[in-house]
């Protein structure tokens, strides 16, 4: 054969292309239809549904088989997380997104209408599910995992636990995700604990085998422990393959001695690769809780964990999100408080690891290195989890962030009447309320409540001024003097007293005034002072005559003496709000 010349090789002569007129030849013609995709599809009120539970890819919108006869209790799995927990993050509004009624043809019709409007729908098209029926129909799914699973059927029940995980991937109404989350979680962790005990059967002949060595594993349950491993590894989407990785790394206790830090550093790695903030961050929490049964005390891990989440928090306090929220009629301050619950697992992780270390500090500059200014969200929860004395020694500087933070402003939602989310307010707050609780007295204390002070002072909104006053009084009595504690009551008698707003405002004036009764040492004192006095009067006829117990009660437990005509005066007037609300009624004690 003869070789090719050398100039066939190496010269090359390109087609030229002309990409717009490809593009026109390509291009699909439209027609107009006479039929309206999104219109109400037809429904036969006795069909039978004929499609595989399990080929849903939405085990949420099987709710209308669980129809319970009439007058039959529903069962509570005593393993369900109360659902009172997640109440503020769930709504009717949001879950109604999720039913559909009895014929299988509903489901293409609900698919349609979570691309458009649902408020413009009619109501009958959209059933509505409440707290409980959500938990229902979880302990539903987890027992039909569980019934599979009797049966021998493997593969069925993993299919069932993918399809929950899958749930977790639409983040579409974002208030719902907390509630989501809870129960396939507690699926997964019924799945990971059944995988285990099988194992642990064919290993030791018991299903909680205690403390072993690998080597004391046979091959057969080893091998078995290594195909389920094998078919989670087989599993196309990242995110239940990840998920149910974690609900079953306790079984590699059965492969490996000592396997956890590779394979939950591993795992945490992986989480970087979910795109959706939202997502990771509950991918993340998840990862929490497991890592703290299988190696707590792995404090590297749990600060690897929460660094890298920091790192994806520019993407979720930014403009984009923003608009997102916007365009689904979700407040962007409900919208943060989502990740309330994921960051607390994430933190609660970081500090119960750290075992008495301070890790404060650290995590502050983790924050403000990964967002500057910090996210109030952040400084939050870090202030509400850190041990007391970790925050009193660092309060300085958490001042200084709260107070230069402009993110650190109010979120507000006329239509729902939702406040704020992490304002200025609700950051002081959560800081007096732990510096109350604090061993020892803060560096400088009077500086630094003079600091807050001048802050707080000048916040517009009484409602928000009094759930600062109601966090710092205590304070102010513990580590202040007189002086201060007759300051911070005159300041909150004139803040309630613009427009009456002490009418509306009972609860927390109440709970200041039973703060500074029960903190202060001398009750006497405190009724010397006139604002207290005042602040007392500002109360419905029924509180009062309960605080007027309390106050009581207080005053005969200790064994100081008065006397001062004022404050006798005092005394006798609260006696007689309590004693006119005695009745032929009111319980023997009183």
């Amino acid at each position: 054969q003869m070789a090719a010349p050398q100039s066939a090789i190496l010269n090359w002569n390109l087609r030229p292309r002309n990409y717009e007129a490809e593009e026109r030849e390509a291009a699909v013609a439209f027609s107009v239809s006479a039929i309206d995709p999104l219109g109400e599809a037809p429904t036969a009120k006795s069909a039978a549904p004929t499609a595989d539970p399990l080929e849903s890819d939405d085990p949420l919108s099987l709710l209308s088989k669980t129809t319970r006869p009439a007058g039959q209790e529903k069962e509570k799995d005593p393993d369900m997380l109360p659902g009172e927990e997640l109440v503020p993050y769930l709504t009717v509004r949001h879950l109604s997104k999720f039913a559909e009624k009895d014929t299988p043809s509903d489901r293409f019709s609900l698919r349609l209408e979570q691309l458009d409007d649902q408020d413009a729908k009619a109501p009958d098209q959209i059933l509505e599910l409440t707290f409980q029926e959500v938990i229902d129909l979880a302990v539903q799914r987890r027992q039909e995992m569980i019934e599979a699973w009797g049966k021998d059927e493997r593969v069925r029940t993993l299919k069932i636990v993918i399809q929950c995980c899958k749930l977790l991937t639409d983040v579409t109404f974002p208030t719902f995700y907390p509630r989501l989350f809870a129960v396939v979680s507690r699926v997964l962790d019924t799945f990971g604990r059944i995988v285990f005990e099988r194992i642990s059967v064919k290993a030791f002949e018991r299903p909680n085998p205690g403390r072993f060595r690998p080597d004391e594993v046979n091959d057969g349950a080893r091998e078995t422990c290594r195909n389920w491993f094998y078919k989670i590894a087989s599993i196309r989407e990242m995110l239940p393959r990840l998920f149910i990785e974690l609900a079953l790394c306790r079984s590699y206790c059965f492969l490996t001695r000592d396997p956890f830090p590779a394979v939950m550093a591993r795992l945490s790695a992986t989480i970087r690769g979910v795109g959706h903030p939202l997502i990771a961050a509950y991918a993340r929490a998840y990862w929490t809780r497991k890592a703290m049964e299988v190696c707590p005390q792995e404090e590297s891990l749990f600060m690897q964990n929460f660094t890298d989440f920091a790192q994806v928090l520019p993407t979720i306090n930014c403009e984009q999100r923003k608009k997102e929220m916007t365009a689904i009629h979700v407040d962007f301050g409900k919208y943060l408080r989502v990740y309330s619950p994921a960051v607390q697992s994430m933190l609660y992780g970081v500090f119960r690891s750290s075992r008495g270390k301070a890790r404060l500090g650290d995590l502050l500059e983790t924050v403000v290195q990964a967002a500057n200014p910090p996210d109030p969200l952040m400084i939050n929860h870090l202030i509400e989890l850190a041990p007391a004395d970790e925050v009193a020694s660092l309060s300085p500087r958490l001042v200084q962030l709260i107070r230069d933070d402009p993110l650190a402003q109010p979120y507000l939602t006329q239509q729902e009447g939702v406040a704020y989310s992490y304002s200025v307010a609700k950051l002081y707050a959560q800081l007096g309320s732990q510096l109350s609780q604090c061993s020892q007295a803060p560096e400088r204390p009077l500086a630094l409540l003079r600091e807050v002070w001048m802050v707080v002072t000048e916040i517009p909104v009484c409602e928000h001024y009094m759930e600062v006053a109601e966090a710092w009084i205590e304070y102010t009595i513990r580590w202040c003097t007189d002086k201060e504690t007759l300051i911070l009551l005159t300041n909150a008698e004139q803040h309630l007293s613009i427009d009456r707003a002490y009418e509306k405002l009972a609860g927390p004036l109440e709970s200041l005034i039973l703060k500074a009764v029960r903190t202060h040492p001398t009750t006497a004192h405190l009724l010397a002072m006139d604002p207290f006095l005042q602040l007392y009067h500002m109360l419905p006829t029924k509180v009062a005559a309960t605080v007027a117990t309390t106050i009581l009660g207080a005053f005969g437990k200790s064994s100081e003496a008065t006397s001062d005509l004022v404050v006798i005066h005092a005394f006798f007037e609260i006696a007689k709000r309590a004693v006119d609300t005695i009745d032929s009624t009111s319980p023997e004690s009183e």
